[in-house]
């Protein structure tokens, strides 16, 4: 019993033993590990300094966590420069100086030569470079400083409007868009500054088109933004200014987006660069309309429940040349199919049905007439409204039971091409789609001055008639000194008497 308890007091003792020499060689190791292996300056500086400068300098040991007690500074001769125990080194006077750093308790230092020199006070700063650049360009702005052996030299340069252009340590400006903007450079000791103006402008067209996919045609009430295609690609400067050459059937506005506002067999939209206004281009497109204005509560809200009789005619004017005296002597729903949208046509009419005391409408769709305007001929009424037309001239004949329908002859009363259309139409309809208990009247065959056949109408009725008709004398001169041997004559035919 005794023999194995001494056995295992011994196994212990030499485990014990075998850890303790273990730790302590561990120790030893580690407390190796952690002394000072060397040691650094951060922030030793490149350049003399000035006297009267201070700045702090750092210093780092490694490794990071070695064991030491301080550090510590030293000036070789504290006249030139002093240097405190937090790293705090002042300039004091012209000379050279070592500057040292070392590691209580160790041998580890390290050492810097320093050159001390007198300061040479800035005086002046003055900026050159470009005053005006293009967005996305770089200027580089260079600062002379005068004297040019001053030792104020610590440069440091901003904008007063970095959205604009920014400008970097170095001075050098990037513009970002267009605008002016105030370059400052300062220099630190001296507080010295100088300021720079520069412009930055937009990058310009050099040449400008309408890209290919914009429409050919737009329907009444359409919204189109016109596409341009412009040069060189990164051009900025994205303003023009927007033209429509007829206002009254095409709108547009400041970014270019059209707004089709009647037919018209032919509008023109121009695109001028406001930078530069030579660069421009023009875009020809029509506007249709393939629904009519009119529908059953369009004539409902007119009332036309003792209206017994319909007059149809191309222009404001004609309802009154061809027929003022029928309106004078009955009631009317007058429908002019043309120049709504032209202010001055629309008030006359306007006015001369309120004398007369007769309904009336007076729709939108275009004064085609066979000649030449604005260098294209305006014929086509099929390409943009006929359908509409037809529509609209049927829900006025089928509305109600009339007794008389009057509208153009089919010669157009002179020649007048829309007269011959509407009469075409109106004729047209009447025969498909009305029962036919209407009389249809075409307004009078037309007559040179001289011996014009058939009976006047009375003194009264004509009296008042050249009243009417002097109300349309600013907008429809022309026709009225042409044609007014006529004014007396209201003989209307019966299609069987054309």
């Amino acid at each position: 019993m005794k023999t194995k308890t001494l056995t295992l007091f011994i196994f212990a003792l030499c485990i014990f033993t075998l850890f303790s020499s273990n730790a302590t060689a561990t120790a030893k190791k580690s407390s190796a590990n952690l002394r000072v292996k060397s040691v650094k300056i951060v922030n030793e500086p490149n350049e003399p300094m000035v006297v009267g400068e201070k700045i702090k300098l750092l210093a780092s040991v490694k490794p990071a966590k070695a064991r030491y007690k301080k550090i510590i500074w030293t000036s070789s001769n504290k006249k030139v420069a002093t240097i405190s125990r937090k790293g705090t080194l002042r300039a004091r006077k012209k000379g050279s100086v070592i500057i040292t750093v070392s590691v209580k308790g160790t041998t580890k230092r390290t050492s810097f030569k320093l050159k001390v020199i007198k300061r040479v006070k800035l005086k002046k700063i003055t900026v050159t470079g470009k005053k005006t650049e293009f967005v996305g360009s770089q200027i580089a702005l260079a600062a002379s400083l005068s004297p040019q052996n001053t030792t104020d030299d610590t440069l440091i340069w901003y904008s007063n409007k970095p959205e604009i252009a920014s400008v970097n340590e170095e001075g050098l400006v990037t513009a970002h868009k267009a605008g002016k903007v105030t370059i400052t450079v300062r220099e630190k000791r001296s507080k010295k500054k100088a300021k720079y103006r520069i412009k930055i402008e937009d990058i310009p067209y050099t040449s400008i088109q309408f890209a290919k996919n914009n429409p050919v045609s737009l329907e009444v009430g359409a919204h189109h933004t016109m596409q341009l295609v412009t040069e060189p690609f990164n051009a900025t400067d994205q303003r023009n200014n927007w033209a429509s050459s007829n206002k009254s059937a095409a709108s547009v506005d400041e970014n270019g987006t059209v707004t089709a506002l009647r037919p018209i067999e032919s509008v023109d939209i121009t695109a001028v660069c406001k930078a530069n206004p030579a660069l421009r281009c023009t875009w020809n497109f029509k506007i249709t309309r393939t629904k009519g204005y009119i529908t059953k509560q369009t004539l409902d809200n007119l009332d036309l429940t003792a209206i017994k009789n319909v007059m149809i005619t191309a222009h404001p004017d004609d309802e009154t040349l061809w027929g003022g005296g029928h309106l004078l002597e009955g009631e009317y729903l007058v429908v002019c199919m043309t120049h709504g949208w032209n202010e001055k046509r629309r008030t006359a009419f306007e006015q001369t049905m309120r004398s007369t005391n007769d309904k009336y409408l007076i729709l939108d769709y275009p004064d085609v007439r066979k000649t030449l305007a604005g260098g294209k001929y305006e014929t086509d009424l099929l390409s943009t409204c006929k359908n509409a037309m037809k529509e609209d001239i049927k829900q006025i004949l089928t509305y109600k039971k009339w007794n008389i329908i009057a509208t153009h002859n089919p010669s157009g009363e002179y020649g007048k091409f829309l007269h011959q259309q509407i009469s075409k139409m109106v004729s047209e309809s009447y025969n498909k789609n009305t029962d036919k208990s209407a009389v249809l009247y075409y307004f009078g065959r037309y007559y040179k001055p001289g011996n014009i056949p058939g009976p006047q109408l009375s003194p009264e009725i004509l009296t008042i008639k050249k009243t009417l008709v002097n109300r349309y004398y600013p907008t429809a001169k022309g026709a009225i000194d042409t044609f007014g041997q006529m004014i007396p004559y209201e003989n209307w035919l019966l299609p069987s008497e054309w």
